[in-house]
């Protein structure tokens, strides 16, 4: 739906739509609900691209140049829902 949220897994899945590629340690702990819920609307790429990283984007865009599918480079932009682990010290003495 475009909105970042916080969601159970399960929940998260059912509102994905149209094949989608999945990263991130979350996807092989959850693989069998993955399974479940999307059937075969979903690709993982091998395990060293599941640390999102710039690089890693590039080669999932290089798969997705090769197999002719459109691309646009301004989805592949990373969104945060939660600071991260070094920036929480920091916010709480605010």
């Amino acid at each position: 739906n475009g909105v970042e949220s916080v969601l159970p897994p399960e929940q998260a899945l059912r509102q994905l739509k149209g094949p989608v590629v999945l990263v991130g340690d979350g996807v092989l702990l959850y693989r069998s609900l993955i399974e479940k819920v999307l059937g075969d609307n979903f690709q993982l790429p091998a395990a060293c691209h599941h640390q999102p990283r710039a690089a890693a984007a590039a080669v999932l865009a290089v798969g997705l140049y090769r197999a002719d599918m459109d691309l646009d480079a301004a989805r592949l932009t990373p969104v945060y829902i939660r600071p991260s682990d070094a920036e929480l010290p920091r916010l709480k003495k605010v």
